[in-house]
């Protein structure tokens, strides 16, 4: 299988020079070694090249490995490492009698093209990304990427590729640039983003790190300065890999929700992309137009006027007191509850009328600075009204307006909601309290007023009664001229007005004309967002700044404040200690991506088949994941880890197939009981002597206990949610980052718990009791025990077995029918489905969670 590097063609692709390491440097900086799987005496035992390697060192340790561990261990083992969830019964039954040469490889080939493993091995990755949802973005689509990819077993190399630098690729597609979604995990909810130039350089040193421990196996922060440099790492080191990440930016990607509705999204996106363009000579016309025209306002500017305060007159509807203060502004102050409406009269400070501005100002006095009334400060300005008396004598008439702008707008309660004649909308400024901001009503015709009689406004106030939302700190202008004004966005006006604009600028203009502006793309992009409003979502993702490139500088003092710009710019270049990359210019993180990718590079292949190796045996060849560092622990078995990495490399980058070779080994399928014997000589399994069992991980205990409830809910992919889904799809999955060794201990004894209390663990108790009591209502204790022990452990119980548990149940019947109380709570907690006495299931239900909580059932064996 070739790999996916070598099909990007040679324009594409990097000439990497990759000369050999010193034999004295770091074992991890070296060059993969090629070698031939060492002999063994007893040659039967090997099933492939793994084998040897273990075998070797076994025997030259005069030991020998354990036996095979039988067929329901192993079964549950398999699944629980490939699928994260628990065989069924008639899957042991099914392989246990399966006498045939090729059983083994039969389980594993199910287990490895079940969509469970998929999701279970996509955790991993999520746990290395530090993945995490919002509730404003749609991060569980990256999710669904990652579960996509390895589900389909995406080579490693692409997977590696398209996350680091997808946005980067030529023509990248969505699912490409979302892809990057990697380097923003987890993500900053909408309002909290910091933009200040700390959190934008810490982001991108975390990017920084994150990179170059996942994949590279490496914590290259710790070389930021001469005192945390260490072996080979050195400061120039990690300031030539930030480079690659000094100039990315976080962005939101609409994408279709999954991937059928992009492919659906996709006709009418392209439909509006070939309408944008064609639309170039329409947009040139109108610049042309709309140049004149902002010419032609410029002769009669807008003016804004204050109001004469000594005639100026104040009412509220509902007694509120509105003061005029001395610069012209009112403030509310009374009850400021529920409704209102202001009215101000005065005479016209101007022979011609074309508008009002609205200050809200700030307020010591006022909850959260003001403007408005509640705590939080926001108000609703539901309608603004004009009216201005003709003549002595008759009603006022009402002035239409023709548009409201404003500085600020809250989102669903935007300026123009105040003049479209429906009090129950109207303008807000949530969540910019506490800080002014401005309105302005245009006109639809200019008024011309008699000077004598009065001009009146309303502030019509009708949002929320009881929550009094009104505006409490005030001032209005009179606006006149303008009366060919051009009706456009202050920044598209600003940028009408300049001569030389540049491309960006040049591209929001036609931007701004495409989409507010041009019939035939504006009909398109309503189609596309109506459609999009269904089958998309946002998700935020990573791509480059546009313009010219920051440039990178060492920080003196490890501050960023101080850049060392006397020293000189640093080029994005990988660590000096590794095969250099070489380009002609100044690398992209495509180039980086491309690099870390290579077959050549020495640490990718070995960090993943390491990663993988601990996911299978509870501990990796290299323990822990930072021993890759120079100064780190080297490897237990370096020739058995550069043979997988070597072998993961000429297998196409394939997760399954190096998967399927492990799990298939003769080493994988050791019995996990210790030996006094060997326990002496490898007290912790150094040798790989045996399996290593290790206690859940938390997510995967809770799945479990679902799975064997008949709880769990195994529908896969789509928004996060709190139900019986698998722990994958929560908010934040509670998965456990560590899996720790422990010894094997007699099942009846509960385990040391590797989760915090876990709520599922009664429910699934409380489930299946009821099943058991309904369901086999006519059987006898013992068969019910029985049914017990096959459904969550997976066998049938010995008579010592059987008699504790009687005995267990006997001790929950007793205590149940002696406390009152305690049978109500539980009861309580976890109603039956059916009519049964309530201290028999009180009891069954304890009796259940016991054997949930056994060390049998919690540790992979």
């Amino acid at each position: 299988m070739r790999s996916f590097l070598q099909c990007l063609g040679p324009a594409a692709l990097l000439c990497l020079a990759m000369p050999a390491v010193a034999e004295t440097g770091h074992w991890a900086f070296a060059p993969l070694k090629s070698g031939t799987p060492p002999e063994v005496k007893d040659e039967a035992w090997p099933l492939d090249f793994i084998d040897h390697y273990v075998l070797s060192r076994i025997e030259a340790a005069g030991i020998t490995p354990s036996p095979e561990a039988d067929r329901v261990t192993f079964i549950r083992r398999l699944s629980l490492d490939l699928t994260g969830l628990p065989p069924t019964l008639a899957q042991v039954e099914s392989f246990v009698r399966d006498l045939s040469v090729n059983a083994y490889e039969r389980i594993v080939d199910q287990y490895l093209n079940s969509p469970h493993f998929a999701e279970q091995w996509a955790g991993y990755w999520l746990d290395r990304a530090e993945y995490a949802d919002t509730a404003e973005y749609a991060n569980w689509r990256w999710r669904d990427w990652v579960i996509d990819r390895i589900g389909r077993d995406v080579p490693f190399d692409r997977f590696t590729l398209e996350q680091i630098a997808g946005d980067l690729l030529p023509e990248a597609t969505k699912e490409q640039q979302l892809a990057s979604a990697f380097h923003v995990q987890p993500p900053t909810a909408k309002g909290e983003a910091d933009s200040s130039e700390e959190a934008r350089v810490a982001l991108a040193i975390a990017r920084t790190n994150k990179t170059a421990k996942v994949w590279l196996g490496l914590d290259i922060v710790c070389a930021r300065c001469h005192q945390q440099a260490s072996g080979e790492l050195k400061p120039s080191d990690f300031y030539g890999f930030f480079a690659f990440f000094n100039n990315a930016i976080e962005k939101e990607l609409v994408i279709g929700r999954t991937f059928n509705d992009e492919r659906q999204l996709y006709p009418l996106e392209q439909a509006f992309t070939r309408a944008r363009e064609a639309a170039r000579p329409a947009f040139n016309e109108w610049l042309a137009v709309t140049r004149k025209k902002v010419a032609a306002s410029a002769e009669d500017p807008v003016t804004f006027h204050p109001i004469d305060s000594e005639k100026l007159a104040l009412h509220s509807e509902t007694g509120n007191d509105l003061d005029l203060l001395e610069d012209g502004s009112v403030r509310a102050s009374g009850a400021l509850a529920g409704t209102d409406l202001y009215t101000l009269r005065f005479p016209s400070p101007v022979a011609e009328i074309t508008g009002f501005r609205i200050e809200t100002l700030i307020d010591p006095d006022l909850p959260n600075n003001g403007p408005g009334s509640p705590p939080d400060g926001n108000f609703v300005l539901s309608e603004f009204r004009a009216f201005v008396h003709p003549d002595a004598g008759k009603p006022p008439l009402g002035q239409p307006f023709l548009r409201a702008l404003a500085d600020f707008s809250e989102t669903n309660f935007e300026v123009g909601k105040a003049i479209d004649g429906n009090p129950s909308t109207g303008w807000g400024i949530a969540p910019e309290m506490g800080k002014p901001h401005h309105a302005d009503f245009i006109l639809a015709q200019p008024l011309v007023p008699a000077t004598e009689l009065p001009v009146i406004l309303n502030f019509v106030q009708e949002f929320g009664p009881g929550k009094g939302h009104l505006l409490a700190r005030f001032r209005v202008l009179i606006r006149s001229g303008g009366k060919n004004e051009v009706d456009l966005p202050d920044a598209i006006l600003a940028l009408i007005g300049l001569e030389n604009r540049s491309s960006a600028e040049e591209s929001a203009l036609f931007e701004y004309f495409a989409s507010k502006l041009h019939p035939e793309t504006v009909s398109l992009l309503e189609d596309l967002e109506k459609k999009r409003a269904t089958l998309a979502v946002t998700v935020r993702v990573l791509q480059e700044r546009v313009g010219s490139r920051l440039p990178t500088y060492r920080f003196l003092h490890d501050d960023f404040r101080q850049p060392d710009k006397d020293a000189g710019e640093i080029a994005p270049q990988t660590p000096a200690c590794l095969p250099p990359l070489n380009t002609v210019e100044s690398a992209t993180r495509l180039d980086l991506a491309r690099w870390i990718a290579a077959p050549e590079n020495p640490l990718t292949a070995r960090v993943a088949v390491n990663e993988i190796w601990g996911h299978l045996f509870g501990r990796g060849l290299v323990p822990p994941r930072e021993a890759f560092n120079p100064g780190g622990a080297p490897p237990t078995h370096p020739e058995l880890l550069d043979a997988l990495a070597e072998d993961f490399i000429r297998g196409g980058w394939s997760r399954k197939k190096l998967i399927r070779s492990i799990v298939l080994s003769r080493t994988y399928r050791q019995a996990s009981t210790e030996r006094p014997e060997t326990t002496a000589l490898d007290p912790t399994n150094q040798l790989l002597h045996r399996q290593n069992p290790f206690l859940l991980p938390s997510g995967i205990l809770r799945d479990a206990r679902l799975a064997v409830s008949g709880l769990l809910v195994t529908r896969t992919g789509g928004p996060a949610a709190e139900d019986n889904r698998r722990s994958l799809y929560l908010g934040v999955a509670p998965r456990g980052a560590e899996t720790p060794i422990c010894p094997a201990l007699p099942p009846s004894v509960p385990a040391e718990s590797s989760d915090a209390a876990d709520e599922t663990a009664e429910q699934s108790a409380a489930a299946m009791a009821d099943a058991l009591l309904i369901a086999l209502g006519t059987r006898t204790d013992a068969e019910r025990l029985v049914a017990i022990f096959k459904t969550a452990l997976l066998r049938e119980p010995d008579p010592a077995e059987l008699k504790e548990g009687t005995e267990f149940l006997e001790s929950k019947r007793s205590y149940y029918l002696e406390n009152v109380d305690a049978t109500e709570t539980a009861i309580a907690r976890n109603p039956p489905a059916g009519e049964i006495a309530p201290v028999d299931y009180a009891a069954w239900v304890a009796t259940i969670l016991h054997f949930l909580e056994m060390n049998e059932f919690k540790t992979r064996l």
